[in-house]
């Protein structure tokens, strides 16, 4: 995780490499693809108080922002929800 941290760091020093980072929520979990919410650098709660997203919803949000880049050199969150 440290070793993380300083590669993000480092990206968000450099200014020639477009990057997003995508931060789960705490927990996985299967099950069909629904909706999702998207946060900040943080994680955030689904509308049931749950820090949780499916894999389904997760795979749609990284395929979203890959096809519609909204994030470009940030970080968000993504939860169910």
């Amino acid at each position: 995780m440290i070793e993380q941290n300083r590669e993000f760091e480092f990206l968000k020093l450099v200014d020639d490499v477009h990057w997003t980072a995508i931060t789960p929520s705490t927990d996985f979990t299967d099950g069909p693809k629904t909706a999702y919410r998207i946060g900040g650098s943080h994680i955030i709660q689904s509308a049931a108080g749950k820090e949780e997203i499916s894999v389904a919803n997760f795979a749609a949000a990284l395929l979203d922002e890959s096809e519609q880049p909204k994030h470009t050199r940030e970080q968000f969150s993504v939860v169910d929800a």
